[in-house]
């Protein structure tokens, strides 16, 4: 489980522009704006600098402006200085989008796949959308260890009907042991 601040506190309060701001992680319900910011990043770098995608920079602003719940006028009267303070707080908190979440060995799992299932565990769409990255990770990582023990009494009651026990023992351990 993850127990960075980002992720025990999901709003933390900072100092922008002589104001105090609670500042937020992205949710899961902003990720496609997420992955139009990455990708116009990735155009910007691809081009040397030269091409700046417009509506990758606006949905930009609209996360920074929405972490800390405000709108784009208040983040367009920001200083110079207090902007790059707020985009260097932004960056800073969702710096878990940028690393891999937990997986099974070998599968890596987009996030309609991720969002599919929690769903398969009872969390409830709307509900995860309101989730931040390291809260959907956490959840998902717990998914993972119900289905191995799940997978892991299925293989115990189907070794009452083998004559080998022992190759059954250790799959059993290496499922509880994770």
């Amino acid at each position: 489980m993850d127990t960075r601040l980002s992720a025990l506190f999901p709003a933390l309060p900072f100092m922008v522009g002589g104001e105090r701001l609670q500042l937020r992680p992205v949710t899961l319900g902003e990720l496609p704006a997420v992955e139009r910011v990455v990708e116009g990043w990735r155009l910007l770098l691809a081009t040397g600098g030269e091409f700046l995608h417009a509506e990758a920079w606006e949905d930009f602003l609209d996360l920074c402006a929405g972490a800390v719940g405000r709108d784009r006028a208040w983040l367009d009267q920001l200083s110079e200085e207090a902007f790059e303070t707020l985009i260097g707080l932004v960056l800073a908190i969702n710096e878990e989008i940028w690393k891999p979440g937990p997986q099974p060995a070998g599968k890596a799992f987009s996030w309609p796949e991720i969002t599919q299932r929690l769903i398969e565990h009872g969390h409830p769409f709307a509900a995860i959308q309101g989730y931040t990255l390291a809260q959907a990770r956490a959840f998902l990582g717990e998914c993972f260890r119900l289905e191995r023990e799940a997978l892991a009494r299925a293989i115990q009651a189907a070794a009452f009907s083998m004559a080998d026990g022992k190759t059954v023992v250790k799959a059993v351990k290496e499922l509880t042991r994770g």
